[in-house]
């Protein structure tokens, strides 16, 4: 019996950061209730120090809050090109009717 259990103990190693960063990540997609992500994100990562699990997802949520404002400002820089074009295209639209009420007369 025990050297079954330090055959166990030798195959257990602790997590790498990479691996507890992917778990969270995992568990994080699963959009479970807090109370589900807790428990699942628990069992996957079986045993892992508490501050290393904390380290891990304060990396992932600066990872994924960093991912989100990238996106933004892409998405933020496209409306601005958008409007700009617009407001030309509303320029020439002015300045077309200005023309032909100058033609009228």
């Amino acid at each position: 019996m025990k050297a079954t259990n330090a055959k166990t103990r030798s195959l257990k190693r602790a997590m790498l950061p990479d691996e507890l960063r992917g778990h969270i990540t995992d568990v994080l997609a699963l959009r479970l209730s807090n109370s589900q992500t807790a428990q699942t994100l628990l069992s996957r990562v079986n045993g892992a120090a508490v501050n290393d699990v904390l380290s891990a997802a304060l990396a992932v949520a600066r990872e994924q809050v960093g991912q989100r404002v990238a996106e933004l400002e892409r998405e933020l820089a496209e409306k601005e090109d958008e409007c700009s074009q617009l407001a030309g295209e509303l320029q020439d639209l002015r300045d077309g009717l200005k023309n032909l009420l100058e033609e009228s007369r």
